[in-house]
């Protein structure tokens, strides 16, 4: 029997690292057009529903859907074998803290100052 799952995230580099963290977890390879279509379509069209096909086998599928109300979030969802969803969780709450990584990382390497090259 197949599991369902769900999780909403907002449209960035948030679900950059659930997708790659998917496709690693499941051990497979996302359509890279597809998945860049999410983020064209987020900048160029607020308005209508979207649906994505990220990858789909028949014991795996992994789709994505943008509502109209909701334009800069993507519902991601996963069908597939006993325990697809506990791994769909796992990645989504991963990639909020590799967001929050990198964001510290990027906040670091803004307040660092370069060395004095009179110092030498």
């Amino acid at each position: 029997m197949a599991e369902v799952a769900e999780e909403l995230l907002p449209i960035g580099v948030r679900v950059r690292f659930a997708l790659f963290g998917l496709e690693c977890a499941f051990g497979v390879s996302f359509s890279g057009a597809e998945c860049e279509r999410v983020f064209r379509e987020a900048n160029e069209d607020q308005v209508s529903t979207k649906r994505y096909t990220l990858f789909a086998s028949p014991r795996l599928t992994v789709t994505g859907r943008v509502d109209e109300y909701e334009p800069d979030s993507i519902w991601l969802r996963v069908v597939g074998g006993r325990g697809s969803g506990a791994v769909l969780r796992r990645v989504v709450d991963g990639s909020a803290f590799a967001e929050y990584r990198l964001q510290q990382s990027l906040a670091e390497q803004k307040q660092a100052t370069p060395l004095d090259a009179s110092d030498d």
